[in-house]
């Protein structure tokens, strides 16, 4: 089944609520009309929904953001999604949450949307092996990495073309996966502009342009100490990065 939100949908979550998705979800917005994803409390967009005035503000961590589960698919173009968790919640949940948490099967595309405002993460896929394009987007003021790969080997999976600035931890994650990473512009990071590790690297790293308050870009290889990021001669393109 597919749930389709129109063009300029602003939906406003309850605290602790998830979106969970196991068929398609559809979100494509416009330039004009975005479609926004959101704390209840935030009066920017649609309006003073809950009726207080300047009583209350959204803040990180209110909702628990969209879970594509296996076998989900989505497309998000021109969307914004705000103050939702972004980790692991153990005890009666046991499950992972971000604004955007995808694993298993199925294809996501995220492009021309802006993820941030997470208490955690901000795009996360882990064990997936669909086909997933992240493109175009921006990403930022998230609690913890601002986009994290984990064990999804797939070469067909393209980071391209996002801006990833002020996260709270490393702008790109890349952990045992095979990501084509193109042209992306990460800044003022907590940590690195782009951290892998794992044996699968990355199919290629180019034309990137890395930055962070701690340094540009670090690989650090199972069992090893922390090297300088340096993947030539291990099969990954590394090529036209700064």
């Amino acid at each position: 089944k597919t749930l389709s939100v129109a063009p300029g949908r602003v939906i406003k979550f309850a605290p602790n609520s998830t979106l969970y998705v196991s068929g398609h979800l559809e979100a494509d917005g416009t330039e004009s009309q975005k479609i926004h994803f959101t704390d209840y409390r935030d009066d920017t967009v649609g309006g003073d929904t809950n009726g207080d005035g300047s009583d209350s503000s959204p803040s990180p961590g209110w909702w628990r953001g969209i879970h594509l589960r296996d076998g989900a698919t989505a497309d998000f173009d021109y969307a914004s999604i705000r103050y939702s968790i972004g980790h692991y919640i153990g005890a009666w949940v046991y499950t992972h949450f971000a604004p955007i948490f995808k694993t298993g099967t199925g294809d996501i595309n995220v492009t021309h949307t802006t993820i941030s405002d997470s208490s955690g993460h901000g795009l996360w896929i882990l064990n997936s092996s669909g086909t997933h394009t992240i493109e175009d987007n921006s990403i930022s003021g998230n609690g913890n990495y601002g986009i994290i790969l984990q064990s999804s080997s797939s070469p067909s999976t393209s980071i391209s073309r996002n801006t990833v600035s002020a996260n709270s931890n490393s702008g790109l994650y890349v952990d045992n996966s095979s990501p084509r990473i193109l042209d992306n512009r990460t800044s003022n990071n907590t940590n690195y502009g782009l951290y892998v590790t794992g044996t699968s690297l990355p199919f290629s790293v180019s034309s990137n342009a890395f930055s962070a308050t701690s340094s540009e870009w670090r690989y650090s290889p199972p069992g090893s100490a922390w090297w300088c990021f340096s993947l030539a001669g291990r099969s990954p393109t590394v090529s036209a990065n700064r």
